[in-house]
């Protein structure tokens, strides 16, 4: 039998090698073609790591993080087949009582009330309040010290959308004004991270043409990575 993977196997599992994160912006469907995550994976130069809808709309990846109990139980029986990548949450422990649905016995627990920056620390740093920031804080926790991101927009498209696909339209019923002050709290959480990133010499780029991101970190060119 296989032994299970628990959160402190993974403690710089990866140290030293580079990574994408895939978020779920709308710059994913103006920007990337489809198979071009497929072709990342093969070069096998970079961990992925899929967000939410990502990890399973886009491709499989390495690692998989969802932070919420309405993903899990909206999306569990497709995060339950994904069978090559190490799946993450800590929602079991934030939501056990109002849970409908047990997490499935496969995917590795993060064993505090949220995610935080540095993940795991006795001196716990600030809290991730969005998949973003939360996935470079996992980042960081496996050793990685250059990050790539992939929808990651931290704004709103032209249509007022704010994100690659229409799952979300059933939970978010809020005005646009209130997603737009959700996007710009969580700008300035995943901003902040990043920042306290390059201070130990992890650095972090944008790889969308669209994200507000560009303002404050490097865009580096998709086409570049491969």
């Amino acid at each position: 039998m296989q032994k299970k993977i628990r959160l402190n196997h993974l403690k710089n599992k990866h140290e030293g090698q580079k990574c994408i994160v895939i978020g779920g912006g709308p710059s994913l469907n103006h920007e990337i073609q489809l198979d071009y995550f497929k072709k990342l994976k093969e070069t096998k130069n970079y961990i992925i790591i899929g967000t939410n809808v990502s990890a399973f709309e886009i491709i499989e990846p390495d690692y998989h993080i969802f932070m919420d109990r309405w993903f899990w139980q909206k999306f569990y029986k497709k995060i339950n087949n994904l069978k090559n990548c190490i799946k993450l949450s800590q929602i079991e422990t934030e939501y056990k009582k109002s849970l409908k649905l047990p997490l499935g016995e496969d995917i590795v627990r993060i064993p505090t009330n949220g995610i935080f920056q540095p993940l795991m620390s006795n001196n716990r740093g600030r809290k991730c309040n969005n998949v973003g920031s939360s996935s470079l804080s996992i980042a960081e926790y496996l050793g990685l010290k250059e990050i790539y991101l992939f929808g990651i927009d931290m704004k709103l498209d032209n249509n007022n959308q704010k994100n690659f696909h229409d799952y979300y339209k059933e939970k978010n019923k809020s005005d646009i004004e209130i997603v737009k002050n959700n996007i710009n709290n969580h700008y300035t959480n995943i901003l902040s991270i990043i920042k306290k990133l390059e201070k130990i010499n992890i650095n972090t780029f944008s790889c969308s043409k669209e994200s507000r991101l560009n303002n404050d970190i490097q865009f580096i060119e998709p086409d570049t990575l491969l």
